[in-house]
């Protein structure tokens, strides 16, 4: 997965995640109150052939190395795009 700041992009790793919250590993520390997308590729697909996306936005609670925790603000299932997407 991918996360996304105002000023920075970097790669993740989700460890857990429910309907309100998500767990990720991320390469740097995050500051908490910072608003972040995440761009998960998502393992089911549509229709049997659709590849798709969920894409969260959210703030970071708290981060450390034990891992970062991000609120879910809101959420939306999208197409995956074929290359590289600029959020």
């Amino acid at each position: 997965m991918e996360y996304v700041l105002r000023d920075c992009r970097g790669s993740a790793v989700t460890s857990d995640m429910s309907s309100r919250g998500i767990l990720i590993q991320t390469d740097r520390i995050l500051k908490p109150g910072k608003r972040v997308q995440l761009l998960i590729d998502w393992p089911a697909v549509l229709d049997g052939a659709i590849p798709l996306r969920l894409v969260v936005s959210g703030k970071v609670l708290r981060s450390g190395r034990r891992g970062t925790a991000v609120s879910v603000l809101q959420y939306e299932f999208r197409i995956r795009p074929k290359g590289p997407e600029k959020a």
